[in-house]
């Protein structure tokens, strides 16, 4: 049977193309605020001698202000940077209290990392790529930069989200309200846990950049919580108004808490537990206990007043309530969209003989959802650190369109180098299609380290590469640099109007990421200089980014943004020419969780990089789940600009497919799946019905025989 055969029952409705070409680019000219204080190419240093300036130029500027108060935007303090390091993860604490920063380096061509691991905890090393990650306490920092094969040091950015999983009722999915854009979490992205005291005091917290680290209070433990479980042990963090009272009434009445005795309540928990750690112990906090030590969860009912005890173990990542079940069963609705159900009846074909492997976050709740059916008992994890539940909907995708097909997952790792051994791990397992929806941040006008080894793998295993395209269409700029003059510099004008000229976007409640600049120069060979600034909405400067790029260094500059207040905030984003040639500059605001931000003006096309970039890899696109198949804003879109090694002007993504798709949460509840994590499942699953038809074809095969029946249906 042919695949053109196969395909042509549904290919009038199945996908959308998604390859749009840029607009022009807008340009202008702007005044700024004459409260700025102008920007510092390279601050000014210690006394200490080992504090030179090769020394210094080998770090990226969050680095350097993390260990020099003068490289710091005014006002702040490495004690401040310290803070928000640790709030995105790049800061973690041992038990003595000292703390250990997250790096990537990058060796030098005749460099290898045998004098450089010595000083770093949990190491991961690509000798191929001359990368070694892991963490190292600051003192250590100098040491390591003074070593000649040590090229550069950055801080290692965490991935940007492609997805959100909004938990929902019943009841609710009948209300045409109820899809909620944000990423729901346990507990804000932000809490107050290090913001300023109602005395004006801080959180007690000490940075030393010399080596002793930060020293606070016992308090990291807490973020381990969900909120509800928070709001019993600490009034802080009631909703305003709320008392303690009632927030213990509202989680009696849905049987999460219970009262045992005069003064002890017991509450109803589930934890996700490392792996790593000795899975016995825990039962000792508990009246009532389970365990299931192969996906590292434990539940039970505690006492409230051993929260904190268990919290604080070391070997727990997470704990929540556990919520009561509600009977329901789901399909999703992606199924009847794309015609997959029509296309199985009609054929008998089910995937079946097909391995697919999915990477990314978590599969958290992946026992409840298979107990309710909606996933086979049979499905392989193949590691499960990172903790979310992205994967098991996006698994409950898959099975439902090729039912027969063997699932796979990966988490996606906490970097690049264990991104890679992901898919080495799925590949290994036997797994043909490999599906992701994580973003790493990588080359904007180049390949990079995750698509050249996504390359490597389809032309040398034949596998069959899905991803998803991104959210970053709204959260996305591009422009030729357009400058104006100000203060003795050029910075460049986002706006081209006769008022404000700074690129701008609101962030929501209780939101923190990461602002990425780069330029149109090759990696590891930029000479032009460009620096980043943030500004709050009285337009202080709130961080800066100001590595100098004097011919071997990577066209990038990066700061990060907190919205820690209960309403949204404005921000505001500059560039400055610091030297060199007009380039092409590109900013990506990415925020933490997925939540979305709207850039003014922002630019959608060409807002795809890394793997989803990949010329060998289907990148997919989101659609709205109704029979107008229209392109949701927030996708990311084409074309793709690549400068290097040759020019390039890629169509991408090549296909798009539903989102907003209900799943399982697990415990009889439901939740919307939205972003392009939720549409990149579908094509993959198509694909596991495909290749099941005839499983000598190739991975390339099957990608071709899916963009040509898209072609074939005149879309």
């Amino acid at each position: 049977m042919s695949i053109n055969k196969i395909i042509a029952p549904i290919v009038s409705i199945i996908f959308i193309l998604c390859t749009i070409i840029p607009a022009g680019f807008a340009g202008g000219h702007m005044n700024l605020s004459e409260n700025l204080t102008p920007f510092i190419t390279l601050p000014s240093g210690k006394s200490d001698d080992s504090l030179t300036v090769s020394w210094r130029d080998k770090l990226s500027s969050d680095l350097l202000q993390l260990l020099d108060s003068s490289a710091c935007s005014p006002g702040q303090t490495p004690a401040d940077m310290a803070h928000d390091m640790e709030i995105f993860g790049q800061i973690r604490y041992g038990p003595d209290s000292l703390a250990e920063v997250a790096v990537i380096i990058t060796l030098t061509d005749t460099g290898n990392g045998t004098r450089v691991i010595p000083y770093l905890n949990q190491t991961t090393t690509d000798p191929s790529y001359g990368l070694i990650t892991g963490w190292i306490q600051p003192g250590a920092i100098s040491d390591i930069a003074t070593l000649p094969e040590v090229g550069q040091i950055r801080t290692l950015l965490p991935p940007a989200a492609s997805g959100s999983i909004t938990r929902t009722t019943n009841e609710e999915i009948t209300k045409p309200g109820y899809l909620n854009k944000y990423n729901e979490s346990p507990n804000p992205l932000v809490s107050n846990l290090f913001s300023e005291s109602t005395s004006g005091g801080s959180d007690n917290r000490v940075f030393n950049p010399e080596g002793a680290g930060i020293v606070r209070e016992d308090t990291i433990w807490k973020e381990k919580l969900s909120t509800d479980l928070l709001q019993l042990l600490d009034d802080r963090y009631l909703s305003p108004g709320q008392s303690p009272s009632e927030a213990k009434a509202l989680m009696t009445a849905t049987g999460e808490l219970r009262q045992t005795s005069v003064n002890t309540s017991e509450v109803m928990i589930s934890a996700m537990i490392d792996t790593g750690f000795p899975a016995s112990g825990y039962e000792r906090y508990f009246t009532r206990y389970e365990n299931d030590p192969r996906y590292g969860r434990i539940a039970g009912w505690l006492c409230v007043k051993n929260l904190s005890v268990l919290t604080r173990e070391p070997g727990v990542i997470s704990v929540m309530s556990q919520i009561p079940p509600i009977t329901s069963r789901i399909i999703t609705e992606g199924d009847a969209l794309l015609h997959s159900d029509d296309l199985r009846n009609g054929t008998n074909l089910t995937g079946k003989g097909i391995k697919i492997g999915i990477i990314s976050d978590g599969v958290s709740s992946l026992e409840d959802v298979i107990a309710e059916g909606e996933l086979p008992a049979d499905v392989h994890v193949l590691r499960n650190n990172i903790g979310g539940d992205e994967g098991t909907a996006m698994l409950q995708i898959v099975h439902d369109i090729a039912p027969e097909s063997e699932l796979f997952f990966h988490d996606r790792g906490s970097s690049q180098i264990e991104f890679v051994q992901a898919m080495d791990t799925l590949i290994s397992a036997g797994c043909r299609i490999i599906c992701d929806d994580i973003t790493y941040v990588e080359p904007f006008f180049e390949d990079g380290y995750i698509a050249r080894n996504i390359r490597d793998r389809v032309l040398s295993y034949g596998i069959l590469y899905v991803t998803s395209a991104g959210n970053f269409a709204q959260e996305h700029y591009q422009a030729p640099f357009n400058g104006y003059t100000d203060k003795g510099y050029a910075w460049h004008d986002f706006q081209g109007t006769g008022g404000s000229k700074d690129l701008k976007f609101i962030a929501p409640p209780h939101t923190a990421g990461h602002i990425i600049l780069q330029w149109d120069d090759p990696f590891t060979e930029s000479s032009n200089n460009y620096d980043l600034f943030v500004y709050n909405s009285e337009l202080r400067e709130i961080g800066r980014s100001v590595k100098i790029q004097d011919g071997d260094d990577d066209p990038m500059e990066y700061c990060r943004f907190i919205n820690d207040e209960d309403r949204m905030n404005n921000f505001s984003i500059r560039v400055v020419q610091a030297g060199g040639q007009n380039r092409t500059i590109e900013i990506y605001v990415l925020p933490l969780g997925g939540t979305p931000v709207t850039l003014d003006p922002c630019v959608p096309e060409d807002s795809m990089f890394g793997q989803q970039a990949v010329t060998e890899a289907l990148s997919v696109g989101a659609v709205s789940p109704d029979t107008n198949f229209t392109i949701e804003p927030y996708s990311s879109r084409g074309p793709v600009t690549i400068k290097y090694p040759e020019p390039e002007l890629r169509q991408k993504p090549e296909l798009s497919a539903p989102d907003v798709i209900t799943v399982s949460a697990g415990s009889y509840s439901l939740a919307s799946f939205s972003g392009t994590s939720a549409s990149a499942p579908h094509v993959a699953g198509l694909g596991c019905l495909l290749w099941s038809s005839n499983q000598d074809l190739k991975g390339s095969e099957v990608r071709s025989g899916l963009i040509d029946a898209t072609s074939a249906g005149n879309l």
